[in-house]
């Protein structure tokens, strides 16, 4: 007879009672039944004694899965609550620095008019918004919020400020990246999905860093109402043992100083635009990232 496989003989079935004495908690809507202490006694009493330790074996296997899953909430729930602090102290720390930058860089526009310099000032005005905009981003996270900007662009625009953002930081690692775009009008969050991008990407080249002949490919299009972007990469895949969590927070690939809290912030956003991400990985031929959103706020959510 199988540890986990029993039945009782028909003769000595059990009634099931619905019982007032006891109530359960859940994220789910949760029903509970109790078994007449009388009858199950006298089953464990008269049947064979396999039969019982059957029975306490699986008992207690889910009782130890039940405590396993709670404390892991709690710990998950408490790591939430730390970002939390952290990130509201990290908003009212950055304000300041963040002001002095953005005002040196209008006493360098007043006094320098070449179009290089202009460049340069506008790419930092744009860094510090972007910072800003990351630290209430976690924070937003670890209160279970994602609020969206949504305005209309277009793919292509979406991209080349993808690339106007990190061109500088990505440029050096010896990584090839080809990105594409099929021009069509989208209306999204478009500061929100270029992070989405970012850390998509940059997920990516910390798996490739160490692989001669790198490459990275982004692209972007449109199709049935349905914006795409994806995000492929010929690295080593994700490891077989986190692929079923890997949108879950504090769930990381082993990179140095990770935190674990990319992927799932990125699944919020995707979310928070009623789109859906997904994923296709290989070991050892990489991984594509595949994101579906409504192309604007009149589309059907992507289900």
């Amino acid at each position: 007879m199988s540890a986990n496989n029993f039945s009782l003989p028909s003769s000595r079935a059990i009634s099931w009672e619905k019982s007032p004495c006891w109530t359960a908690r859940g994220g789910a809507p949760t029903r509970g039944r109790r078994v007449p202490t009388a009858d199950l006694f006298e089953v464990l009493l008269t049947e064979p004694v396999t039969l019982t330790l059957h029975l306490f074996q699986n008992v207690l296997a889910l009782l130890r899965k039940t405590d396993d899953l709670y404390v892991q909430e709690v710990v998950r729930k408490e790591k939430l609550s730390l970002i939390g602090e952290m990130a509201g102290s990290l908003m009212h720390d950055l304000r300041t620095p963040v002001q002095v930058i953005l005002s040196a860089v209008e006493v360098i526009r007043m006094n320098h008019s070449d179009p290089e310099t202009a460049d340069c000032c506008e790419k930092m005005e744009l860094q510090c918004d972007r910072l800003t905009a990351m630290a209430s981003e976690l924070l937003e996270f670890s209160r279970g919020e994602t609020k969206l900007k949504l305005s209309r662009t277009d793919t292509a625009a979406l991209l080349q400020q993808f690339l106007a953002f990190n061109d500088d930081a990505f440029r050096p690692i010896g990584i090839t990246f080809n990105v594409e775009a099929e021009s069509a009008e989208i209306e999204v969050d478009s500061m929100r999905l270029q992070r989405v991008l970012q850390n998509l990407v940059s997920n990516a080249v910390e798996t490739l860093k160490s692989k001669p002949g790198g490459r990275i490919d982004v692209r972007a299009w449109v199709g049935d109402s349905i914006l795409y972007l994806s995000v492929r990469d010929n690295g080593p895949g994700i490891p077989p043992e986190i692929r079923d969590r890997i949108f879950q927070p504090f769930v990381t690939q082993g990179k140095a100083g990770g935190t674990g809290l990319g992927l799932a912030i990125v699944n919020n956003v995707v979310a928070a635009h009623r789109g859906k991400i997904t994923f296709e990985t290989q070991t050892g031929q990489g991984t594509e990232f595949l994101i579906q959103i409504p192309q604007d706020a009149d589309s059907k959510a992507v289900v």
